[in-house]
């Protein structure tokens, strides 16, 4: 763990609720720069929508929650859209590449939203990104000619590519074989021994007890956090 006394993600009495649903309740915890967290838990116990909740894309929400010093209650829309391009990567379990692009316009695209300089900056920005997640020689290809850990590595040169604070990934294993599981999650693991923060959604607890911080879920509540 970092020895900044500020955590990079503070939580505090967070709850969601679906009508009377309770989605999530009254969740509580802290996530310090460098580390790597794993949220588990069972199918439909609130993993992936907190997730959205960490990562700006679901706001309905009450409590508190701090990242990177910003109180995301008190940020109108423009102030969200520059939170989560300053700061935040997301991988998908599905990948979510864009079929008609190539790899490298793929890896682009989130330069596109803001201010991440000239077309030629952005494409060698992506060319150098690629390269680091070993897939320079696929930059002309199309995802379909890739196969599933190829595009999931695709997906993370993409969430790179704006060099965020932190890095989301919501079950980023969950459609691969084991072999390219194993791949991905050893660079996920390269990537936190560089310094990102990451936060994982996963069923797997074989990868969860391999990451610094464990957030163990049930029913919307949090069982355990363990470092």
């Amino acid at each position: 763990m970092s020895d900044i006394t500020s955590p990079l993600i503070e939580v505090r009495q967070l709850s969601k609720h679906f009508g009377q649903q309770i989605i999530l309740h009254e969740l509580s915890f802290e996530l310090f720069q460098g580390e790597f967290m794993a949220i588990e838990g069972p199918s439909g116990c609130g993993k992936s929508t907190l997730l959205s909740v960490l990562g700006l894309l679901d706001l309905e929400w009450q409590g508190h929650y701090q990242l990177s010093q910003l109180h995301v209650k008190n940020l109108h829309k423009r102030q969200l859209a520059a939170a989560r391009n300053r700061h935040i990567g997301w991988i998908f379990q599905n990948f979510n590449l864009i079929g008609e692009l190539t790899v490298l316009d793929n890896v682009m695209l989130p330069m596109r939203y803001g201010s991440f300089g000239s077309a030629r900056f952005q494409q060698e920005k992506a060319k150098t990104v690629l390269e680091s997640v070993g897939l320079a020689d696929k930059a002309a290809s199309y995802p379909h000619a890739l196969s599933g850990g190829q595009q999931q590595r695709v997906a993370i040169a993409r969430a790179l590519v704006t060099s965020p604070g932190i890095l989301f990934a919501d079950e980023p294993t969950g459609n691969l074989d084991s072999a390219s599981a194993a791949m991905v999650f050893q660079l996920l693991q390269q990537l936190n021994r560089e310094g990102m923060t990451i936060v994982m959604v996963t069923h797997d607890g074989q990868l969860a007890s391999q990451c610094s911080v464990r957030l163990k879920m049930q029913d919307g509540q949090i069982l355990q956090t363990t470092r």
